[in-house]
């Protein structure tokens, strides 16, 4: 009996250990899908992360070309264009020894400045488009005037052609020889060419324009100056008819008619 009831005894202790075997090896078992978990978390987390990276520089990328491209085909506009004027026309005297003048012949008069009157005329030869071809109309002029003309050197205080520049003559100082009984009062300027039948150039009016601006501004020209025709004064078609036309436009231009003489 005591047998048996140690017995029962010894079984029971033994399914009690048994059990509790079981139950620590039941927990052991169980941490191990946790640790899993854990891992497989933080690696979804990871690759997860590393997507958006790779998207976000997808996109990036993407944005930068187009806005290159953008860049490339749009048209640079300046700021304010709009608002810009047009630059005048620069100012360009070929001086005389540039156009390889002869000296004077005799000794030149003095203006009197400021003159009050500028009197425009035409050289009715042949027009000049290029600086060489003005340079050699410009000497032309000079030798006949002081050759069959006889005059003291050139008549005219400036010349300009048709490329735009002026050419000196006599320049602001000296008395010119154009118009009888105007030249100690007056700045003689002509248009090399023959405008009877062919109009001034935009270039040249602007170039006129730029001359008569700098006299005022050097003291040369008063304020007020009237600009004429040489037609005005004596019986000649100078400047020309188309030349004269421009001239009228002028906000210093005179309607006024002097004594005409041959």
């Amino acid at each position: 009996m005591v047998q048996q009831i140690m017995s029962k005894q010894s079984f029971k202790e033994a399914n009690e250990e048994a059990s509790f075997s079981k139950c620590v090896y039941n927990e052991s078992s169980s941490e191990t899908p946790t640790s899993n978990t854990k891992l497989m978390k933080i690696i979804l987390a990871l690759s997860l992360t590393s997507i958006v990276i790779s998207l976000a520089s997808m996109v990036c990328v993407l944005t930068l070309a187009k806005l290159e491209c953008h860049g490339q085909n749009q048209e640079v506009v300046p700021e304010d264009t709009a608002t810009f004027a047009p630059k005048a026309k620069a100012l360009r005297i070929v001086t005389r020894n540039e156009w390889l003048a002869q000296p004077p012949r005799e000794r030149l008069d003095d203006l009197k400045l400021p003159v009050n009157k500028v009197i425009i005329s035409h050289t009715t030869t042949e027009e000049c488009k290029t600086q060489s071809a003005c340079l050699y109309r410009v000497r032309s002029i000079q030798g006949q005037h002081i050759g069959a003309e006889n005059y003291g050197d050139i008549g005219y205080n400036f010349l300009i052609g048709g490329d735009g520049n002026v050419y000196e003559g006599r320049g602001w100082l000296k008395e010119g020889t154009f118009v009888r009984g105007q030249n100690t009062k007056s700045i003689g300027i002509t248009f090399i060419g023959d405008y009877r039948h062919e109009a001034p150039s935009q270039a040249q009016m602007e170039t006129m324009d730029a001359l008569l601006k700098s006299g005022i501004k050097s003291g040369h020209l008063t304020q007020d100056y009237r600009l004429y025709g040489s037609c005005q004064f004596m019986q000649t078609e100078s400047p020309g008819r188309l030349l004269y036309v421009e001239l009228k436009k002028h906000s210093h231009w005179s309607d006024a008619q002097w004594e005409k003489r041959a």
